[in-house]
């Protein structure tokens, strides 16, 4: 099973292998690669502070700035966050 990470590196290296060919390399731009992650949450669940090991993690608390930490050190340019719980 790939990671997000290494779905992104390898996605990355296809890109520019297929930029590289003579078949697309006038078709490409230069412009940098960027990558966006359409779908994450972070904040706080309705099992936020509880003890409970059983608890699902959408519905405890994932830190925002973790959120985007990781994002960066992934490669993400830019971050889709959605709440952990919506009553709504």
């Amino acid at each position: 099973m790939f990671t997000r990470r290494e779905l992104l590196r390898q996605s990355v290296a296809l890109g520019a292998s297929l930029a590289g060919s003579s078949i697309l390399s006038a078709e490409v731009e230069t412009t940098p690669v960027r990558i966006v992650d359409a779908h994450c949450h972070a904040g706080k669940g309705m099992n936020y502070g509880t003890s409970d090991p059983e608890a699902a993690p959408w519905t405890t608390f994932n830190d925002p700035e973790r959120v985007l930490r990781q994002a960066v050190a992934a490669g993400i340019s830019q971050t889709v966050i959605f709440p952990i719980s919506n009553v709504t």
